[in-house]
């Protein structure tokens, strides 16, 4: 152990206190029952080993479970309880020599158990080529949490050892349950050709999401005292205690002429009407004098989980089509005369998984989903505390003399179009500036996102043939067989955009289902053989034994230092759709949800996290030193670029204040129902790579998140440029670069 490690100081823990969490681990997870006299055995036992963190670290819960798995591999009865054949109290003693700090040691059979298995995942992972196989990990997360000595003596080699790349088909499929507040992996299977009942659960989840957040927030709880005032007194949707209720829309019957919080989906009727629904059902919408909040600040467009401010108006609306069963859970007569409409409130990552930072850099459990594994690395209650203390070794050593030989930088590339005759030359540049560099600071990996084609594949006579497509790979492969050192120290990753085949040869130019499977490895072999003929070049300084290139789908996640970072890379022209399908508000009344549309705020740059607005040359760095973290000009900033930032800004609030991706009617984007879970955007990544060729080259924090758009690798507006963007994985802080030739 560590000599500064403090020792657990025991503390009295009385049965009662104990019961709910023993209740939730062994009778509703592992169907046993617990006496009085086991409690009163078990609190002792808790006290006495997890001393005052039992709650707050979550260390009773990982005790309790394993009490209960111990009793059950014994063949303890349901009912957990002193017999003549097993004893608890035995059990608990033969358990107690294996507890640390609160933590239970793994055994030598155990360890060595997992170590196994991780080397047997890691090798099953290496061999497979095939598409479906596209979750890539460079180094098996361990399944259980070391002790301080351990995590001392774990050399860190480099940092591209704790990076996993993650396909939206992998991913781990989690529901919201109402019934137990928390997330639960969804018992459905899944296939491409799924129920429509699947697409109705789809929303469901949606929506619980976006309502348990807003409920969550401030602004939607009762406040602990309030002053008796007459119930005639107090408006429906905000009464005294100066915080908001929602409505649900079923309960507006009968309530006509009183002004209700609503929130649900906007979208259109069959006969092309607004309408809102929820969970309970639909109820056509009125937006003649509805006034959109912070109307300039983020898209209002069907699609969206909104809430809405307005007064319910009973009776069948003249000339009004949308009655009867239509619509989820039915329509109800009458209209919603809507006043404001705002975009539910953000929330922060570290609220949303219960984590805070205390004074001394020691995370602090509070309500969450912390226990949650939302990407199969770990939760961060789980393994959180043991790769913070990776992370903080490696930054450490940067901030050291030696600095030099900790390598941070994922070089990050969109809209590579390689039919555009300009695209050999500039990723050539690029490689250029990349392979001269010392060999300790050349990237960590490579992000190209497509589109690698600018016309789609097989679309007809106007787009790209077979052939001619996998001639355009074969260039890049004979691009990338001119920096055999690249291929040698840094993973290129591979993310296809709407043009890329197969999905492009079946939608004729519109946009095809998300989330899209990887480019097919017909077109990507030459490439696999350049990375393969690249390891047995001899380069002396070379950091591995030779990387690869990793084909993973979009939207994909890439997980570094297992669950404490979070990237979400994901190409969409969601600008353009957003602008097309918004809906234009007249000047009505005044704003009534202020502060809770305002509540989710770009960061300042007086703060630590500060905010980075790059926009085009104003904001971009012609590289002379690789590297040197972009200081941002805001007083440089044209009139156009003013305006970008404006765009930027309003891009990265609707998104995020939505919590997914594609917050478009499936009519519009379509989205496989069977993994729309992979859409969403909660809790917040840690940054979210967005690349939108239609906004421009961005970098900007919201509520925590760091937004990049690298932009298009070569500018329309310069032929002789090529721009990218960086990203730095130990202080999650990215810049523009852009480079003339």
């Amino acid at each position: 152990m560590k000599s500064t490690q403090q020792a657990i100081l025991p503390v009295v823990l009385p049965p009662s206190v104990l019961r709910p969490t023993a209740f939730r681990i062994f009778t509703k997870k592992h169907s046993l029952t617990v006496t009085s006299a086991s409690l009163q055995t078990l609190a002792s036992f808790v006290g006495t080993n997890c001393g005052s963190g039992w709650r707050e670290e979550g260390l009773a819960e990982l005790l309790l479970d394993e009490i209960a798995r111990v009793w059950k591999n014994a063949g303890g009865g349901i009912i957990v309880e002193e017999s003549p054949n097993i004893s608890l109290k035995e059990l608990l003693d033969k358990l107690e020599s294996r507890i640390s700090h609160g933590r239970i040691l793994p055994t030598p059979h155990e360890e060595t158990t997992q170590q196994t298995v991780s080397l047997t995942k890691a090798n099953t992972r290496s061999e497979g080529h095939s598409a479906s196989d596209t979750t890539h990990t460079f180094l098996s997360l361990p399944d259980s949490p070391f002790n301080a000595n351990q995590r001392d003596q774990i050399p860190l080699g480099d940092p591209e050892n704790w990076i996993k790349v993650i396909s939206a088909f992998n991913q781990p499929r989690v529901t919201y349950s109402t019934n137990k507040r928390n997330f639960e992996p969804s018992p459905l299977s899944t296939t491409f050709f799924s129920s429509p009942s699947h697409r109705v659960l789809a929303f469901h989840d949606r929506y619980n999401r976006v309502y348990q957040r807003v409920l969550r927030n401030k602004a939607f709880q009762e406040a602990s005292v309030v002053l008796p005032v007459p119930r005639l007194l107090q408006p429906s949707s905000r009464p005294v205690n100066g915080n908001y209720n929602v409505t649900l829309i079923s309960s507006l019957q009968g309530r006509s002429g009183i002004s209700h919080l609503v929130l649900g989906l906007l979208h259109l009727s069959p006969v092309g009407e607004f309408c809102l629904s929820d969970l309970t059902g639909t109820i056509a919408l009125d937006l003649q004098n509805a006034k959109g909040v912070a109307e300039d600040e983020v898209w209002f467009v069907p699609g969206m989980v909104l809430l809405v401010d307005g007064i319910y108006e009973e009776g069948i609306t003249p000339g009004s089509q949308i009655r009867g069963t239509c619509g989820i859970g039915g329509t109800i007569d009458g209209r919603f005369i809507a006043s404001a409409i705002a975009s539910p409130p953000c929330e922060r990552r570290e609220i949303s998984l219960g984590i805070s930072q205390s004074p001394g850099n020691v995370s602090v459990a509070v309500e969450g989903f912390g226990w949650t594994d939302f990407l199969g690395v770990g939760s961060v209650r789980a393994e959180g505390s043991y790769m913070r203390d990776i992370q903080q070794r490696y930054s450490q050593l940067a901030s050291s003399p030696v600095a030099a030989d900790i390598r941070t930088q994922l070089v990050i590339m969109s809209e590579i179009n390689l039919d555009n005759p300009r695209a050999p030359e500039a990723l050539k540049n690029v490689f250029k500036l990349y392979n001269v560099l010392p060999i300790e600071r050349t990237p960590l990996a490579f992000l190209l996102i497509g589109n690698f084609a600018e016309r789609s594949v097989m679309d007809g006579e106007g787009g790209v043939g077979i052939i001619e497509y996998k001639e355009l790979f074969d260039r890049l492969a004979a691009i990338l067989s001119e920096f055999s050192r690249l291929l040698q120290n840094s993973t290129f990753i591979f993310v296809p955009g709407n043009n890329d085949p197969w999905a492009s040869s079946f939608c004729i130019g519109a946009a095809p289902p998300i989330p899209r499977g990887p480019i097919p490895s017909l077109f990507t072999s030459r490439i696999r053989r350049a990375f393969s003929a690249a390891k047995e070049v001899q380069i002396p300084e070379a950091i591995g034994r030779g990387r690869k290139s990793i084909w993973t789908s979009n939207p994909a996640r890439v997980s570094i230092f297992g669950p404490l970072q979070e990237l979400v890379v994901f190409r969409d022209d969601v600008s353009d759709r957003l602008r097309r399908a918004s809906v234009n508000f007249q000047e009505g009344l005044c704003q009534k949800l202020g502060h809770i549309a305002t509540a989710g705020a770009f960061e300042e740059q007086s703060h630590d996290d500060s905010i980075r607005d790059i926009m085009g040359s104003a904001e971009t760095l012609p590289i002379h030193k690789l590297g040197k973290p972009l200081q941002a000009r805001a007083n440089h900033l044209t009139e156009t670029d003013e305006l970008r930032n404006i765009a930027a800004r309003k891009l990265v609030k609707s998104l995020l204040d939505q919590g997914h991706l594609s917050p478009f009617p499936t009519t519009v984007r379509p989205i496989l129902w069977d993994h729309a879970s992979a859409l969403h955007l909660y809790p917040l990544p840690t940054s979210l790579i967005l690349a939108d060729p239609a906004t421009g080259p961005f970098v900007v924090t919201y509520e925590g998140c760091h937004v990049i758009n690298p932009g298009r690798l070569m500018p329309k507006n310069s032929l002789q440029a090529a721009t990218w963007a960086e990203y730095n994985v130990l202080t999650c802080k990215s810049c523009i670069h852009e480079e003339k030739f």
